[in-house]
């Protein structure tokens, strides 16, 4: 299989603009790209506010791309016709970030499930409960559970229902959007291990969004770091986290506690100060200057991902 046939999804120079009035705009996504191979999962970290969220909802056309493209499966996500894209929802999921406000608590959960199978008339009928049954079970919930509401169930049990509609119309694709940031430390782990499983069995591809580096170590195969709607570095898993190379992305990783107090006394601390730039202000540049211990002239100039080893990028001047 060639590389070409490899990449389930491309994602080049995506651009999403909000207006925030008195004729200004708020230019949440400045040129993104990556690829995601058929199978793998790309992980998407950065801090609030970075503009995670609105990629994967750019990527799903939830909002309109106000620039670059989205190819999935060879087909430009934003500039197909409504049948076309009504195809490609359904190969297309999102995981929502609240389990608590993702699903109409006037719903029943096998409702909930079933809409997707409805809008797309995949089953009917005795197949169509036995599909919800199936999928309560997949996720590791009982197909009682089916006839209750949602505020009957947990926050990790309401994940676990969100779960189950994302696969409900038998996706390729699903974008995890802070999938496991709203639930208790012991729960996310059961979560993040239940979409390993799915993946496993049912071949799917993730974009994987959380500001949890140690959650997106253990689910993701490369890693793309984000600050301001810029990407800063992407790499394999292993080689972001063994030789990180923007400061950003040191910053991040020398915040991550250790269970070691010792280790966590004795490890390098990068420290990152001063203001984040507003995104509003559109100034050229890099947006991650005004922090930067390293900053100089060279720095008003936007540094571009260049490849600074086999599939290790990192836009910064001074690497």
């Amino acid at each position: 299989m060639s590389k070409e046939q490899e990449v389930l999804l491309h994602v080049s120079d995506l651009e999403k603009v909000f207006p925030i009035g008195g004729g200004k705009v708020n230019k949440v996504l400045d040129g993104i790209s990556f690829d995601i191979k058929r199978g793998e999962t790309l992980g998407l970290v950065g801090e609030s506010g970075c503009g995670k969220t609105t990629v994967g909802r750019t990527v799903l056309r939830l909002y309109e791309a106000d620039g670059g493209n989205v190819v999935f499966k060879g087909q430009d996500v934003h500039r197909s016709s409504r049948k076309q894209y009504k195809q490609l929802t359904k190969q297309m999921q999102m995981i929502f970030q609240d389990p608590y406000a993702s699903l109409n608590p006037r719903m029943t959960v096998g409702e909930i499930i079933g809409e997707g199978i409805d809008i797309h008339k995949i089953y009917k009928g005795k197949q169509r409960m036995a599909r919800i049954h199936e999928l309560l079970e997949l996720v590791g919930l009982n197909r009682e559970h089916a006839s209750r509401f949602p505020h009957e169930f947990s926050g990790g049990q309401r994940q676990r229902i969100g779960i189950a509609r994302a696969l409900a119309v038998e996706p390729e694709f699903i974008v995890c959007d802070e999938a496991i940031s709203a639930l208790d430390v012991s729960i996310q782990a059961q979560v993040i291990n239940l979409l390993m499983d799915l993946q496993e069995k049912l071949g799917l591809t993730y974009l994987f969004i959380s500001h949890d580096l140690s959650m997106v170590k253990h689910i993701s195969n490369n890693i793309a770091v984000m600050y301001l709607g810029n990407m800063v570095e992407k790499a394999s898993t292993d080689q972001l986290f063994s030789n990180p190379l923007h400061p950003y992305t040191k910053g991040l990783l020398s915040a991550i506690p250790t269970p070691d107090p010792v280790y966590q006394k004795q490890k390098e601390h990068v420290i990152i100060r001063g203001d984040i730039m507003s995104a509003a202000m559109q100034e050229k540049g890099c947006k991650f200057r005004s922090r930067c211990s390293f900053a100089s002239e060279q720095c008003n100039v936007k540094p571009q991902l260049r490849e600074m080893g086999e599939g290790h990028f990192v836009a910064c001047h001074h690497v």
